[in-house]
């Protein structure tokens, strides 16, 4: 049987945090919105009617680099990467926002046609645009296990077609605190053919779990450096099953099919909590599924412990998941990966049982620890840290 006794306690205060009502994280005012660097992209408006109109389009990956943007992207033309068709850009009120679906030169030659909307993968269609809207408002209202907030869904005919007779480009479709379910909304807006759409998050962070994966397994590191490594890796992993389960306990799954879920671990974001402890949220609700969708209690609860099986297959991949061009891991050992997929899966389960009121000595766990020293790190001890271990 596993050492729990260090993560019992743990579990209780991340489960108190992540489900309360009413207390959710507000969205990063300026300053860093990455632990780690990633590319800049030089972004642009489309000319609209709509002088009020939101959204940027990527229109190059520049070679430099950073964790924030020091002016408002409306002025500097420049935003932050975060995927193929995705940037998180600087509003003049200095909030970051991630826009998605703002990538229209990334057509169906791309493999991943799942994602197609009028040929392009790099578009949102309303009804993915403003679904994922709604998810978070959901439940960035109601609980802190989501790392972003609702912002906006806005209407875009395609600049290379015939636009004529199309008057509803650069319109909202949707904007937060307006709307918080989709009997609002137009069911029209929904079918569109002509348009595609962006959606607009409010965002707290945007590392994701494997790109901290990716950076702190860079360098060959031995002895002391090495544990301190380990021990911060598997409380992040600790942490985003806590996150899992907090979803779960919300009545949602994931994804509709395991064959193609959004349950990886690229949609874990490490994201500061409100006691300002090192925290990992969820990412792309898209795809979510209610429990009312499945035939009984128990169909629900054994998809959910297949979508946390999952995770070992990202935990046994040579590259990550969520980069456009996935990266390959240098350093990450075969055992710390199956201590990592461990400590998530104990982070789930423990989770379960410990709202259920389950004493964790019945379960037969994978002998999970972590070091105290890491259970409750600080955001700016996870920075002191990272700096340290890079060099």
């Amino acid at each position: 049987m596993g050492k729990l006794s260090n993560l019992e306690d743990e579990v209780s205060r991340q489960l108190d945090e992540k489900l309360s009502r009413g207390n959710s994280d507000q969205p990063a005012n300026g300053g860093d919105v990455l632990f780690f660097p990633r590319s800049l992209v030089q972004v642009y408006k489309q000319d609209l009617p709509y002088e009020y109109a939101h959204a940027m389009f990527i229109d190059r990956f520049l070679a430099k680099t950073a964790t924030g943007l020091a002016k408002p992207s409306v002025e500097s033309g420049i935003a932050l990467a975060s995927g193929l068709r995705s940037v998180i850009i600087l509003t003049p009120q200095g909030v970051y926002q991630k826009l998605k679906g703002v990538n229209f030169k990334i057509n169906s030659g791309n493999p991943h046609n799942n994602y197609l909307h009028q040929g392009y993968y790099g578009l949102c269609s309303p009804r993915e645009a403003i679904k994922e809207n709604i998810y978070f408002a959901r439940l960035s209202r109601d609980h802190n296990f989501v790392a972003a907030h609702s912002g906006f869904v806005e209407l875009h005919s395609h600049p290379n077609k015939d636009s004529s007779g199309l008057t509803e480009s650069g319109k909202l479709a949707y904007e937060k605190d307006t709307k918080h379910d989709l009997k609002g909304i137009d069911k029209k807006i929904l079918r569109l053919k002509d348009y595609s759409a962006v959606s607009g998050i409010e965002i707290v962070a945007d590392t994701r779990l494997d790109e901290a994966l990716y950076h702190l397994t860079r360098n060959g590191l031995t002895g002391r450096k090495a544990k301190t490594r380990d021990e911060i890796l598997k409380y992040l992993c600790f942490s985003a099953g806590v996150s899992k389960a907090c979803l779960f306990l919300s009545g949602y799954n994931w994804s509709e099919y395991i064959e193609n879920t959004n349950c990886h671990v690229g949609n874990f974001v490490l994201t500061p909590s409100r006691s300002g402890l090192m925290d990992v949220g969820l990412v792309d609700l898209y795809a979510l599924q209610s429990k009312r969708r499945y035939s009984s209690r128990q169909d629900f609860t054994d998809f959910s412990k297949k979508e946390v099986e999952c995770f070992k297959w990202d935990f046994d991949e040579e590259v990550t998941a969520s980069f456009p061009k996935p990266l390959k891991y240098r350093h990450f050992s075969k055992k710390l990966r199956g201590d990592c997929f461990n400590a998530l899966r104990t982070g789930y389960y423990l989770s379960l049982f410990s709202w259920s009121g389950i004493n964790s000595s019945m379960i037969d766990f994978p002998n999970t620890f972590i070091a105290p020293e890491v259970l409750r790190l600080g955001v700016d001890e996870f920075k002191h840290e990272v700096a340290r271990l890079a060099k």
